[in-house]
């Protein structure tokens, strides 16, 4: 199985939440734009709109390194509107993708069985 899947949680700062939604839409709209391998991307909020809950699938570990480099612009804006508690991968990247991975402190789980 060569797809990734991530699944991250965010803490949103007291009075950030429309800052937060702003930087949102700007960054799906970066997706759009420049991400051919990013299957899926899909942020949840709970209901006091405290907690953010970032699902994405991409196709391959060159999609999702691809996928970083084109929000490095967007990326430092996030700590001035949330903390990222938690971050997951799904999948068996390939050894540059888990370095990558290392660095940003994220939980990894390999692929048992997939369809």
């Amino acid at each position: 199985m060569n797809e990734l899947w991530s699944r991250s949680l965010a803490k949103i700062y007291d009075g950030k939440l429309e800052d937060f939604k702003r930087l949102a839409e700007d960054l799906l709209s970066a997706i759009r734009e420049h991400d051919s391998e990013t299957l899926n991307y899909a942020i949840f909020l709970d209901e006091p709109g405290r907690v953010a809950v970032i699902i994405a699938q991409y196709a391959s570990s060159a999609g999702w390194l691809a996928h970083n480099a084109n929000l490095g612009p967007l990326m430092p804006h996030f700590p001035e509107v949330c903390e990222v508690t938690a971050i997951e991968f799904y999948g068996d990247p390939t050894p540059e993708a888990r370095a990558a991975l290392n660095g940003l402190g994220a939980r990894s789980y390999a692929t048992l069985l997939a369809l």
